[in-house]
């Protein structure tokens, strides 16, 4: 009898553990299929890219700007990114500005509106040289930029190098067209291994109701091998640009790569 009812207290004992790791293990495997849609989700959604910059030209060499953007890995909800920036630029030659500039940026977690924890917080510092030459009716840029980040995971350098091409058209007004499109491709690098990290596609189409201001509406598409930083894939884009120009500054409606800092 003692025996037979120690096998009965080892058998139901087993059986226990057996459904309390059951338990666990289906709980582990619901929960990583929950967070792989969450991020397959976030892959697969249109998101909202959202851009308000306000520019001051006090000379016809001279820019100072002001940017911030809103972004979501849903058509606006899941937001997930913010950024604050100002830079200051110099306008070399009609075909060469280089710059300087600083910000804030903060990046959350996909599956809710700034869900925590963050992914990262940086202060960015970049310098950056920019070449915008005509070509025919198309305008033709090149941009360099070096970023030094300071994150939550350290300081990490980032080499950027865009390339785009603008197309005025539309109704004249004096000095400007009212519509112009725009198409940029962005690689991004790092110091580190895979060094290659990041490109980014942008179509964009922009209407300029006056010589200070432009509405932009398009698409950007964006591939990440760096999953420290966002992984939203395809966003509609929206973006507001004030230029508020001094009565004094020669040949305002010329236009240089510092208009566009997104």
């Amino acid at each position: 009898m003692r025996r037979k009812h120690i096998l009965s207290r080892v058998f139901f004992t087993s059986l226990g553990t057996c459904r309390a790791v059951t338990v666990v293990g289906v709980g582990k495997i619901l929960l990583f299929t929950s967070g792989k849609g969450i991020a397959q989700d976030a892959l697969t959604s249109l998101g909202s890219w959202n851009l308000v910059s306000v520019g001051y030209r006090p000379s016809a060499r001279w820019t100072l700007l002001a940017e911030g953007c809103l972004r979501s890995l849903r058509f606006y909800d899941w937001f997930h990114y913010y950024e604050g920036k100002g830079a200051v630029f110099l306008r070399v030659t009609e075909t060469f500005t280089t710059g300087l500039g600083a910000g804030l940026y903060h990046t959350y977690r996909e599956g809710g509106n700034f869900r925590r924890p963050m992914r990262t917080a940086e202060i960015r510092l970049w310098p950056q040289a920019a070449f915008n030459q005509p070509l025919g009716p198309l305008s033709v840029d090149h941009r360099y930029r070096v970023e030094v980040r300071f994150t939550t995971q350290g300081v990490r350098e980032r080499f950027r190098q865009r390339f785009g091409v603008s197309y005025p058209f539309g109704p004249q007004r004096t000095g400007y067209k009212m519509l112009r499109a725009d198409v940029h491709n962005e690689l991004f690098f790092t110091s580190r291994a895979p060094y290659f990290e990041r490109t980014r596609l942008q179509i964009q189409l922009g209407v300029k109701p006056s010589l200070a201001s432009t509405f932009q509406v398009g698409y950007v598409f964006q591939f990440d091998y760096n999953l420290q930083d966002e992984i939203g894939r395809n966003f509609f884009m929206v973006g507001y640009y004030l230029m508020i120009l001094r009565k004094k500054v020669k040949n305002p409606s010329s236009s240089g790569p510092e208009d566009q800092e997104n």
